[in-house]
């Protein structure tokens, strides 16, 4: 019996390069993903908390956990549902159009959640949110797509086709 852990019956036959993953590990690399997008807009919002003004701190102050909240836990809900479309990133067009759909939609939610749900009524609420989450979530996209095309990237490095 093979001893090294790639090879032991614990960890099962390696998949080739046409082999499926779980669904399950789809999703849980896109709540990965989406944390760590949560952690760099909470970063950067701490640095812009600590370098504006006071007015603007005790605007923001009253909001601050609901903001906090809503970074977490649509990092991590926005990662499930690119988790769940992984598949289809393997093709460069696919993760764009996903990542800019769900940047759009993450903004638009956004919106809603601080003018309002009738916020999403309005075409131009939509308007706003694919001009900022449209790029956004398209740049987003083709860094994803564009991990698993690096050279040398060991298997389950991050990529669509880890």
């Amino acid at each position: 019996m093979p001893t090294s852990p790639a090879g032991s019956c614990l960890a099962g036959p390696r998949p080739g390069p046409g082999a499926r993953r779980p669904w399950r590990a789809d999703v849980a690399w896109g709540v990965r993903q989406g944390l760590f997008f949560a952690a760099a807009f909470t970063t950067l919002g701490a640095v812009g908390w600590v370098l504006g003004d006071a007015d603007l701190r005790a605007g923001v102050r009253q909001h601050l956990a609901g903001l906090l909240a809503f970074y977490w836990v649509g990092g991590a809900l926005g990662g499930a549902l690119v988790g769940a479309c992984r598949p289809a990133m393997r093709r460069r067009g696919a993760a764009v159009l996903l990542g800019a759909l769900v940047g759009t939609l993450l903004i638009a939610v956004i919106a809603a959640w601080s003018m309002g749900a009738g916020a999403l009524a309005d075409w131009r609420v939509w308007c706003l949110a694919a001009a900022f989450g449209g790029p956004t979530g398209a740049g987003s996209g083709w860094t994803m797509w564009g991990q698993a095309r690096r050279p040398g990237a060991p298997p389950g490095a991050g990529g669509p086709s880890a």
